[in-house]
């Protein structure tokens, strides 16, 4: 069960940041009609968000090294980046992806969904009590 659990804390991290930047590579993959529809993501955004998105990502780079070597820290700490992602989510504006990338972040969050849930409700759960 420990090598299925940090399978998956790869996994999702390999492909948040893989999410996180495709955008730097749109001109080289796909149309300019269609990077400007892509450049409509985040329109109507309550605040400036990328500052917040980048210190996000850094977290979750934080949170996956410490999940994969079982610090509670790092399971408390995913769980809420995880929740204050959702929460702020209506707030971004609009959410403009292509296919592939919506197919990314539904396996994100599947991924995300599955280290929570074998962090706190599984027998993995016993690594994290024990001090590190």
């Amino acid at each position: 069960m420990k090598k299925i659990f940090r399978v998956l804390v790869i996994v999702s991290i390999s492909i948040h940041l893989i999410w996180f930047i495709l955008p730097h590579f749109w001109d080289l993959l796909h149309t300019p009609e269609e990077v400007n529809l892509l450049n409509y993501n985040g329109y109507g955004e309550s605040f400036n968000a990328l500052p917040l998105i980048y210190t996000m990502a850094v977290l979750y780079v934080i949170t996956a090294i410490g999940l994969f070597i079982f610090n509670r820290w790092a399971r408390t700490l995913f769980l809420g980046v995880t929740a204050f992602g959702i929460a702020i989510g209506p707030f971004m504006g609009w959410s403009v992806q292509t296919g592939f990338e919506a197919s990314i972040n539904h396996i994100a969050i599947l991924c995300d969904g599955a280290v929570i849930f074998m962090s706190y409700f599984s027998s993995v759960r016993d690594e994290f009590s024990n001090p590190t």
